[in-house]
């Protein structure tokens, strides 16, 4: 298991957001916007805590691009990519998608290391 303690770039975390953060990542995958609304968990913090982790390639992000014709993702782009530029055909409805309001995004973690990784929490 791998040990992760970025207290050092993330020093306004509390005791609180350690814990969270602690149970978020056992579950080796996840949205951000899912982990932040079932562990009290502010959104910022946790993808500041998720780039911490993916910049010591322990995670690798994703976009998880979602059109208003489907509640599923269209689309999953590493984040490092960046988000797709439009227009493009949307796969599953076959429009073209001519503006970005017609799109939403959620990032995507998935833990890199095969039996987990440990947060240090304070």
């Amino acid at each position: 298991m791998a040990l992760f303690d970025p207290r050092a770039r993330l020093r306004a975390f509390t005791t609180q957001d350690w814990v969270a953060v602690q149970r978020v990542v056992q579950r080796g995958r996840f949205t951000l916007g899912q982990a932040s609304a079932e562990h009290s968990l502010a959104a910022e913090r946790l993808l500041a805590f998720l780039l911490c982790l993916e910049a010591d390639e322990l995670c690798q992000l994703y976009h998880r691009v979602y059109h208003v014709c489907e509640a599923h993702p269209i689309r999953t782009v590493p984040f490092r990519a960046g988000l797709p530029s439009v227009p493009f055909t949307c796969p599953e409805c076959e429009r073209v998608v001519e503006r970005p309001d017609e799109l939403s995004f959620d990032v995507e973690c998935r833990i890199a290391a095969p039996d987990g990784v440990q947060v240090a929490v304070p």
